[in-house]
């Protein structure tokens, strides 16, 4: 079994950091990610010498092929062409994390939302479909509601009570779409009952 850290890294997972690193923390981005430039056929052998040398002159940072870069600033062009998203992420910070211990059960507990300010946290999501119908299915499939619950916990125990949990749904292909959600009355209680039994099965084992 292997732990959220240690799972094989793929361009897939590499693209998704990259973009929430660019949306949400532009700074650690610059600092963090370059862009790759065309060495050429990997075949040859000098190019691939030529590849690992530029790379070797920058052991901290992560490369992002061309055409992952050209994607990550189409996608976040599309996010903030809708003026409640660039309002959302103006104010506030990325990333934080929350630790506390449950009090039914005792098991230590974690969170991580993406953006958090004042009564408010937000994750980007990424989707086929940012419709609400669409998203809804994205909603039960993956289990936003449960996260919503668990989020909510989490901020209570911590002192940091949140009045919404906001998800930012924004679609894979051009044009990116992007919408914002609020889970609902029926699927908030759905999720903490999820989330009570998933802790049940949890604190048993």
């Amino acid at each position: 079994w292997l732990t959220a850290d240690e799972e094989p890294e793929t361009p897939a997972k590499t693209l998704g950091r990259a973009y929430h690193c660019r949306v949400l923390e532009p700074a650690r981005f610059a600092e963090t990610y370059v862009v790759l430039p065309d060495f050429g056929d990997m075949r040859s052998s000098k190019n691939r010498a030529q590849r690992d040398g530029w790379l070797a002159e920058r052991p901290n940072m992560v490369p992002i092929v061309q055409d992952s870069a050209i994607l990550i600033e189409r996608m976040r062009d599309g996010l903030f062409a809708n003026p409640n998203i660039e309002g959302l992420f103006s104010e506030g910070e990325a990333e934080t994390t929350l630790r506390w211990v449950d009090e039914r059960t005792g098991l230590r507990c974690k969170a991580r939302p993406d953006w958090r300010r004042p009564r408010i946290y937000a994750d980007l999501k990424s989707t086929e479909d940012a419709s609400p119908e669409g998203f809804a299915r994205s909603v039960v499939k993956f289990g936003y509601h449960l996260q919503h619950a668990h989020y909510v916990d989490g901020g209570n125990a911590c002192g940091d009570p949140i009045d919404n949990f906001l998800i930012v749904a924004q679609e894979k292909e051009a044009p990116y779409v992007a919408q914002v959600y609020q889970i609902d009355a029926a699927a908030e209680a759905r999720g903490f009952e999820l989330r009570e039994r998933g802790l049940q099965i949890l604190d048993r084992c």
